[in-house]
């Protein structure tokens, strides 16, 4: 870095200073010469790119991601080459094990992008940096899904998922059909991932270290204090699943429930 000084202040201006001052009040005084300083702006230290692109999905990939202006995202492939997506500083690395993500991350969007992950086709030292570097870019420009990438044609698929959801659609005889394709699974299959309250809905995470149990229970509290429940209230609850709330509210605020699913 190059840093220049500069003195704001000359000889004649002290003397213009001094001026009118007894030899007593000039040993009393002190001129302080203001100054300036000049610098270089920081240059982000960015590795020049040394991986060549290869396949359409990937380079798909990589063009809608290659202007973010929130900091950069390394990414590295099997054979340890890199490219970097975005600008400024690199806030997170992402290694490239399968190729794949790039093909199901274009077709399926950021759904895409979180299954490629689970299928271990990519990961990351902290994958929560790669996450947040997303969700910092995600109105800067194009990312998996909204407007920016359909204007690209990224979303490859999302006409087939419309047309599918169209055959599906809520009718009366048909939302039997989906209701039963959903709900209609063995409980054994639900605790494999609820907790024990089976609560269906998502949690509250008040500390970084919560259960998903603590979580649930985070929840039954704030909907507890957002209906100031008291003993003796009768509480309808339309849609209870396995009465996770319904039981939260019966045992520690003494209401009856009444629950419907």
């Amino acid at each position: 870095m190059n840093t220049i000084v500069k003195n704001t202040k000359s000889k004649s201006a002290d003397a213009e200073n001094n001026a009118g001052l007894s030899d007593t009040d000039r040993q009393n005084v002190t001129i302080t010469h203001s100054t300036r300083i000049e610098s270089d702006p920081p240059r982000a230290s960015v590795p020049a790119p040394t991986h060549k692109p290869g396949g359409v999905f990937e380079r798909i990939f990589l063009y809608a991601l290659r202007n973010n202006q929130s900091g950069g995202l390394l990414l590295r492939f099997p054979d340890d080459s890199t490219i970097v997506l975005g600008h400024g500083t690199i806030q997170a690395t992402l290694e490239v094990r399968d190729r794949r993500l790039f093909r199901h991350s274009v077709l399926f969007g950021e759904i895409g992008f979180g299954e490629a992950y689970v299928e271990g086709w990519w990961d990351s030292p902290q994958p929560m940096a790669v996450l947040d570097w997303f969700m910092r870019n995600h109105s800067q420009s194009p990312s998996f899904s909204g407007g920016g990438v359909r204007q690209l044609y990224v979303n490859l698929l999302g006409w087939i998922n419309r047309c599918r959801h169209y055959l599906r659609s809520n009718t009366r005889r048909m939302s039997r059909r989906n209701i039963s394709d959903h709900y209609d699974l063995s409980n054994d299959f639900f605790k494999l991932w609820l907790d024990e309250s089976m609560a269906y809905s998502s949690g509250i995470f008040l500390a970084p270290d919560d259960s998903l149990t603590q979580a649930q229970q985070n929840k039954f509290a704030a909907i507890a204090r957002k209906l100031q429940l008291h003993s003796g209230d009768h509480v309808l609850e339309i849609g209870c699943g396995w009465g996770g709330f319904a039981l939260y509210a019966a045992r520690n605020h003494q209401c009856r429930v009444t629950g419907v699913t």
